[in-house]
């Protein structure tokens, strides 16, 4: 279970966005790691500051290597209700080996879809901190702060504890030494629930509100109270699984969660254009999670429920109908981006050829 003994590890990162682009680029530049990833989109040299990783593939399944990978990163929409998440990289997993390093910046309660397939491996959740965003389909913007956690929220009994503190320890190391302030966290879920206890609290409710406006959202009658007993209900079910946060938490939730935004949140774009949300490890973890504590959730059972129904009757609509929102869009807040990546190009005809991917720091400085 340890990392290969090549000089170089062996990483396979799993999906199109500005996770994925921005641990694959740190990754390949602190040249202890041959970076396969895996993009969809088709990739154009360009820039002053090149990403070149081993390969660029369109699937999985085209990046199978002789000795198998020692990290998988997974980077892909928590969507376990629509498709079998771990069947992605299925391919790619070689057992007692490889060590599963998946994306919860944006979910709870992902990991046991894994560990049911990958009872063998470590499983590593990562809470990324780094502002990142997508600004275009192959261009990203980094605001500085470079923060990552990594740490296990599964108590797997045919993989020692110290392994998976070994297997940690070492991709922090990594990429810090990629100018990555990268940690090992003791309690992975904290990291989780601070990142999610606001988008829970209000992502669901502007859709069943049919407001991406979350400050106007409050002023509805009966929501502001609706919202502060939410984050009750989600803070008692976190400090039921050890986690601790400061007195003012909801208000600075709330606050943070009211403040203007140039984009609407994912969950609101995809309902308005009739994808599937991510109705489970918004709301039907953190039930499942509230069972297993002996904690309540009522407020979340309601949600789950009016949500999933709604979510099911938008996804059957036709595609040509008309959108089920006329809502106006958010104001927006301007923030100069202090770095910017941009990724384009074409990947090579043979997948496992020359190298077909470009990351441009406009600044031509390592990000920190």
């Amino acid at each position: 279970m340890a990392p290969s003994t090549s000089p170089r590890l062996r990483v396979l990162s799993v999906g199109g966005n500005a996770v994925s682009a921005f641990l694959s680029w740190r990754l390949q530049a602190t040249n202890a790691c041959d970076v396969t990833l895996v993009w969809k989109s088709g990739f154009e040299a360009l820039g002053n500051e090149r990403f070149k990783p081993r390969s660029v593939v369109r699937t999985p399944e085209d990046a199978a290597c002789a000795g198998g990978f020692d990290y998988v990163l997974l980077c892909v929409k928590a969507l376990p209700d629509v498709y079998d998440i771990a069947a992605v990289i299925e391919s790619v997993v070689t057992p007692h080996h490889t060590c599963i390093l998946v994306n919860t910046s944006n979910s709870l309660g992902i990991e046991p879809f894994l560990h049911t397939r990958y009872p063998s491996n470590v499983i590593l959740s990562l809470v990324s901190g780094a502002n990142i965003n997508q600004v275009g389909p192959s261009e990203f913007e980094h605001f500085g702060n470079s923060d990552i956690w990594v740490g296990s929220t599964i108590k797997n009994s045919e993989v020692a504890t110290s392994i998976q503190m070994d297997m940690a320890e070492a991709l922090a190391l990594t990429l810090v030494s990629g100018n990555v302030e990268c940690h090992v966290s003791p309690n992975i879920r904290q990291q989780q629930w601070e990142k999610m206890l606001g988008p829970i609290a209000f992502h669901p409710l502007s859709v069943l509100l049919d407001s991406p406006n979350h400050a106007a959202i409050l002023e509805k009658p009966g929501i502001r109270k609706l919202v502060s007993d939410l984050l009750d209900e989600l803070i008692n079910i976190a400090n039921a699984e050890g986690c601790k946060f400061p007195e003012d938490i909801k208000a600075k939730t709330i606050e943070a969660m009211t403040q203007p935004s140039a984009h609407n949140s994912t969950m609101y774009q995809d309902f308005i254009n009739r994808r599937p949300i991510e109705i489970e490890v918004y709301l039907g973890s953190p039930i499942k999670i509230a069972q297993t504590v002996g904690a309540k959730a009522p407020h979340c059972e309601t949600l789950y429920g009016v949500l999933h129904h709604m979510n099911q009757a938008n996804h059957a609509k036709s595609p040509g109908s008309s959108p089920p929102s006329t809502a106006t869009p958010p104001p927006s807040r301007h923030m100069p981006p202090r770095h910017q990546v941009s990724i384009r190009g074409r990947p090579a005809p043979n997948p496992q050829g020359p190298p077909g991917a470009c990351l441009e720091d406009g600044h031509h400085r390592p990000l920190k």
